[in-house]
């Protein structure tokens, strides 16, 4: 079903940190809480309209269910009243004076009451087939105003950054007293210019006191006081007054011109916000940090380290670099190392060692009641040529699912999950190149491609153009980048024909399964901890180097059950259950990190198909 163009009246979708960053420097904080405010509201409205638009679908569908069930007891009613008329057309013919007025008006009324019936039934159909098209619309306003929302409230912590600083750097004219005894060694002049260090000192001081005093979130600003050491300068001194009064005690006033010297980084610090807001150095700190404790503790010293297990054909893998099959023999200068030795069936031996002399690991693998190790990675070969997609194995066990941080609040909000055997995930969404062998060898047309197109953000509104397709979706084609203009049919035709090419079985996860893998064993809003940070993932003010386009695949690093832009790049399909709604989750390139958190889905119809919007492919074990 094509559905008519949506047209929202919201405000601008920002798609990069510097287009943020201007738009929050054109807009107040009192202008950006009007604005979310306003969006939501209309984001309530939204969801009360889309409630009530599935309220009146059920509804709707109950009666035309009804309607159906009736058509067939009025057919055989009308069907026995044209018997009994037939049957005494037929007495009439031996009985002229035989009175079938009774059994003609029984006849007629039963054809009326089906007409009726189909006509209602007719009607109903119609209106339950709108009824539908409003929901779908009402539920692309509504995360559609969800993104703003979450963009707007990006652009209130920018401009909180962005008032806190103009407050505190503005330049002041301060008027101090000083007075000093000049000490006896003293020269006048000596004495004269100590009186003006520290007749400067004081207005530094004084500034710096008024300067956060009359910060406009000066209670939030004094909590994380300590957490800061903003500069003051001095721009220029003037002197008022100056003199000797009884000997050696010499006064100065002075009016002194000051400017604060406050650094973004700092902003955020008192205003205990996310760094990423203004994150100057921060990514090129941690990789600092990150280096220090890479590197060994001496250049010149090396020591063997032989690695031995109880296993043949295993992988043996130091500091992420593969060394062969055990028994392995290094020479490894000083320092710390993640050794890890693996095979397909056993279970995963790691250690951490340090490195300060000879010596030697012994690695004790245990048979696993399921093939699939954790961590592994296959790649199945296609029917024909080439490969199939990476997919990297999930390991089983039991977690929570759901918003983890209002769990304390509302017990519903978050459920434990169970994975009961271990399962394979793509490690990457499915790519444009993996998609078009698979049209290749299929001939398969999109849901776009037959007519319905596909859905773009525009300014913010969610618009359809017939002409995109995952060969065309409005930005510049890449073989890496992950397919999108994709509908959940689409998706699922795919892992289909990758069930039958491989031999192996290929579907699209669950909602939990996909959460459960993509949090890697996390607890917090993403698998690396509860902020976004800055050049992690792909989308809006998340400070990565793609600005409003999908990134290709290895972009960004793998969380740790191996598995690669789970928050942001593109949304990605889920296999719904019977009865569910059709969901995709973890985010897109042109989406707020708010949208991208592990719990958060995006409700959609199966035909739905969009340039933000792909899928990922899930392999369970088949016992060979």
């Amino acid at each position: 079903m094509r559905l008519a163009q949506t047209s929202l009246m919201i405000a601008v979708l920002l798609s990069s940190p510097t287009l943020l960053a201007e738009e929050a420097g054109q807009l107040s904080v009192t202008q950006i809480n009007n604005q979310i405010s306003s969006v939501q509201s209309q984001l309530e409205q939204a969801i009360a309209q889309r409630r009530d638009l599935e309220q009146q679908v059920r509804a709707t569908s109950e009666r035309l269910n009804s309607a159906r069930e009736a058509s067939a007891t009025l057919e055989r009613e009308r069907r026995q009243a044209l018997e009994q008329m037939n049957r005494r057309y037929r007495e009439l013919v031996d009985n002229p004076t035989l009175d079938i007025n009774e059994v003609q008006q029984a006849y007629q009324q039963a054809v009326a009451e089906e007409q009726r019936n189909n006509q209602r039934v007719a009607e109903l159909s119609s209106n339950l087939g709108n009824l539908r098209a409003d929901l779908e619309r009402t539920q692309v306003r509504e995360h559609s105003m969800q993104n703003q929302l979450a963009t707007y409230q990006d652009q209130l912590q920018l401009a909180r950054v962005d008032r806190l600083v103009h407050e505190f750097n503005a330049s002041n004219k301060v008027q101090v007293q000083q007075q000093v005894t000049c000490d006896r060694d003293e020269t006048i002049s000596q004495c004269e210019n100590r009186a003006d260090m520290l007749a400067k000192q004081r207005a530094s001081r004084s500034f710096l006191t008024n300067a956060l005093e009359n910060l406009t979130e000066y209670s939030v600003a004094l909590e994380n006081r300590e957490e800061v050491s903003p500069d003051v300068r001095v721009l220029g001194a003037t002197p008022l007054e100056s003199g000797f009064t009884g000997g050696r005690q010499y006064n100065l006033s002075l009016e002194v011109e000051v400017e604060g010297r406050m650094r973004r980084i700092e902003a955020c610090q008192l205003l205990k916000i996310d760094p990423r807001y203004c994150a100057d150095n921060i990514q090129a700190e941690n990789e600092e940090a990150s280096d220090r404790g890479k590197k060994p503790s001496s250049e010149n010293a090396l020591h063997r380290v032989l690695v031995r297990s109880n296993v043949h054909n295993d992988s043996v893998i130091i500091n992420g670099e593969r060394y062969g099959s055990t028994p392995v023999e290094v020479m490894l200068q000083p320092g710390e190392y993640d050794i890890a030795v693996s095979r397909r069936g056993y279970t995963t031996y790691s250690s951490r060692i340090a490195v300060n002399g000879a010596q030697t690991m012994w690695a004790e693998l245990s048979r696993l009641a399921y093939d699939f190790a954790p961590g592994e990675l296959i790649q199945d070969a296609l029917s024909g040529e080439g490969d199939g997609p990476t997919v990297v194995v999930v390991p089983s066990g039991s977690a929570r699912v759901g918003n983890l941080q209002r769990a304390s609040e509302d017990a519903s909000s978050a459920r434990q999950f169970e994975m009961a055997v271990p399962v394979a995930f793509g490690v990457t969404p499915v790519t444009v190149g993996q998609f078009r062998r698979f049209v290749q060898a299929t001939g398969h047309v999109t849901t776009a491609e037959r007519g319905a197109g596909c859905r773009f953000l525009n300014s913010g509104s969610i618009e359809t153009d017939a002409s995109m397709s995952w060969e065309s979706p409005g930005y510049t084609l890449q073989d890496n980048l992950p397919v999108t203009c994709v509908s959940l049919n689409d998706a699922k035709a795919y892992t289909n024909w990758l069930s039958r090419s491989t031999g192996q079985s290929y579907r699209l996860p669950s909602q939990d399964e996909w959460e459960y893998a993509a949090r890697g064993g996390s607890t917090s809003a993403y698998w690396w901890g509860q902020s976004i940070g800055t050049g992690r993932a792909n989308c809006v003010t998340c400070g990565s180097a793609f600005n409003g386009t999908p990134s290709p695949i290895n972009s960004f690093a793998k969380n740790p059950y191996g598995l690669e832009d789970v928050v942001g790049n593109v949304w990605e399909w889920t296999n719904p259950s019977q009865g569910e709604v059709a969901t995709a989750r973890g985010g897109a390139y042109n989406f707020a990190p708010a949208l991208a958190r592990m719990h958060v889905r995006l409700e959609l119809f199966p035909e739905f198909s969009s340039n933000y919007l792909g899928f990922r492919v899930l392999r369970d074990e088949t016992n060979s």
